[in-house]
């Protein structure tokens, strides 16, 4: 029974983390946006200058994508790999894994 419940209490547990992450970082991303664009000089740009791009990317955004893939890989690799479960939980597995895939390799 634990067995069955363990790769959605994983997919939970990530989904948990990327939401806290998302609330802890929105207001910072913002503040330094603003900040940036604030520093600027209006007389530095010229008609073509295109705006700034936003606050640096963090390296607490990799830590956080790493995390997670490292909680949904293994998890899924485990459905996959150990044949007990049923088909939808195979489905939710291959999912996760081509949905990481891709996000990797963009």
């Amino acid at each position: 029974m634990l067995l069955s419940l363990f790769p959605r209490l994983l997919f939970t547990a990530a989904v948990v983390l990327l939401g806290l992450w998302l609330v802890a970082m929105l207001p910072v991303s913002v503040e330094m946006a603003s900040e940036r664009m604030e520093a600027l000089d209006p007389d530095e740009l010229g008609e073509d200058a295109a705006p700034p791009a936003g606050a640096a990317p963090d390296s607490s955004k990799l830590v956080v994508q790493v995390v997670i893939t490292a909680i949904l890989l293994p998890s899924a690799l485990f459905v996959i790999l150990s044949r007990k479960f049923h088909k939808g939980s195979e489905k939710w597995a291959y999912g996760t894994v081509a949905t990481l895939l891709g996000f990797w390799l963009v």
